[in-house]
């Protein structure tokens, strides 16, 4: 897959937002020896937004399935696009509706996956992503500077300034929270953004992700 496709489905008075991104994986230039001894190359994955969208609060959800199912089905798009959905707390109505746009051929041509945000530190299984897991993810790309966000985008600057408003609130409790920096500040482009750049490890592939989030490759 070449694209990835982040969508963050608001609740009644929030915004829905998508991102999608184009995938180019780069080689570091550095090696390292895997578990089996042999000599693997590091490569590194950076993310080229090239849409960004929101739609205003209240727009129904057959709607928003039906853009981003036309968006999907583009040309330049379709067939090459792995597209995720935050599906944590729309019910199964939702995923379902999704999931038969998908079937109908109204959806892209990548197997919707439903991502459920959970707020503890680990998970079942890929679909079951502790939020911890989506923002550091997220953090480490921005902070090795692999996001790259073309100023003349709609919307480029909205999305830039939600990662900078976003930020890790360590809580009296010791449990990480993840918010927007005030209460007026929204974070769906952000939600929207980690989930076209989540990256999983696929037990049985030939590659491995790194702490760090380089991929090495065999």
């Amino acid at each position: 897959m070449n694209f990835t496709a982040g969508l963050d489905l608001g609740k009644a008075r929030d915004f829905s937002a998508l991102v999608v991104a184009e995938r180019i994986r780069v080689d570091s230039g550095e090696w390292e020896r895997n578990r089996w001894g042999e000599r693997v190359s590091r490569l590194v994955d950076h993310y080229h937004v090239r849409h960004i969208q929101r739609w205003p609060r209240g727009t129904r959800y057959p709607e928003v399935v039906a853009q981003v199912g036309a968006l999907l089905g583009a040309p330049e798009l379709r067939g090459s696009t792995k597209f995720r959905f935050d599906a944590t707390g729309v019910g199964s109505a939702i995923e379902d509706m999704i999931q038969l746009a998908y079937r109908q051929g109204r959806c892209g041509t990548s197997y919707p996956e439903p991502i459920t945000i959970t707020s503890g530190r680990s998970g079942d299984n890929w679909l079951l992503v502790p939020k911890v897991d989506l923002v550091s993810q997220l953090q480490v790309l921005v902070q090795q500077q692999r996001i790259f966000i073309a100023e003349e985008l709609p919307l480029a600057t909205l999305l830039r300034q939600e990662l900078l408003d976003f930020r890790v609130k360590i809580s009296q409790a010791g449990v990480d929270t993840y918010e927007a920096l005030t209460e007026s500040a929204h974070d769906d482009l952000v939600t929207a953004l980690a989930l076209a750049v989540l990256r999983p490890h696929v037990p049985g592939d030939a590659s491995r992700v790194g702490k760090d989030g380089a991929v090495y490759v065999r």
